[in-house]
């Protein structure tokens, strides 16, 4: 599913969650990692889950964090 924000996000850090993939979503495949991205200074980058093994689906983000900007996440199996 697509990254979402946890109720527990407040101005000085953001949760991200989201849900792990199920058959047949999955490809009926064991997902072995989940890459999350943010969308910042004009290009993607990574924040979790480059390695396999990386298959946790929360993050906690605490820095770059500036107040009344929007931020885009993505996540990928």
């Amino acid at each position: 599913s697509a990254p979402t924000r946890d109720s527990s996000t407040t101005q000085d850090k953001i949760v991200i969650n989201w849900l792990p993939l199920s058959s047949p979503q999955n490809g009926d495949s064991d997902v072995t990692s989940y890459n999350l991205q943010w969308f910042s200074n004009g290009q993607w980058k990574n924040l979790a889950g480059i390695l396999p093994g990386a298959i946790t689906t929360q993050f906690l983000l605490t820095s770059n964090i500036e107040r009344g900007s929007t931020y885009e996440f993505r996540v990928r199996a």
